[in-house]
């Protein structure tokens, strides 16, 4: 009986320390800073960083580098086992087709599984430059981007005017 006791007494004694420890690192992480909502915090480029220099192929088989991306282009990273990718996709595809008059230059990389990819590189392919999974790795390096969807708008110098993980934090109307 006594070894019971014992037992319930170190079994509670450790759960309430669990207990503290997790209301530790809970208090720590809200009191980490967020950036401001910045993308840097979040896995990506952000606003103000410049773009290393990259080499890769679209679907169509024509090369593209850090020097085929203009000012004003908008890049975008999609994966089609991404669910919050499938409910970005149809913004995006309104945006760059050009609702507002113009189309606006833009670049989509899909990356993950490349047999999974055809339906979404079907949507974007009429609209937009798209990248296959095959080929996104060295973009996927280059725009550091460990979320999906990931956007970036592009300013002079192969420098990032703006990137998010939401269509909302790009000003897309920029015409081609």
């Amino acid at each position: 009986m006594l070894y019971l006791t014992a037992a319930v007494v170190l079994i509670g004694g450790l759960s309430l320390l669990n207990l503290a420890l997790s209301a530790a690192i809970i208090r720590r992480l809200r009191d980490q800073p967020t950036n401001g909502g910045q993308a840097g915090a979040q896995g990506i480029l952000a606003a103000g960083e410049a773009v290393p220099q990259f080499r890769s192929r679209t679907h169509d088989g024509q090369p593209v580098t850090l020097t085929d991306i203009a000012p004003g282009t908008v890049v975008a990273f999609f994966s089609p086992t991404c669910i919050p990718c499938q409910q970005a996709l149809p913004g995006f595809l309104e945006q760059v087709a050009g609702d507002r008059g113009a189309p606006v230059r833009s670049l989509a990389v899909v990356v993950g599984p490349a047999d999974q990819a055809d339906d979404m590189v079907s949507r974007l392919a009429p609209v937009t430059r798209v990248v296959l999974p095959t080929d996104s790795e060295p973009l996927v390096r280059a725009f550091e981007v460990t979320g999906f969807p990931a956007f970036f708008l592009m300013d002079d110098d192969h420098v990032v005017r703006a990137s998010g993980h939401s269509l909302s934090v790009l000003p897309l109307a920029v015409a081609a």
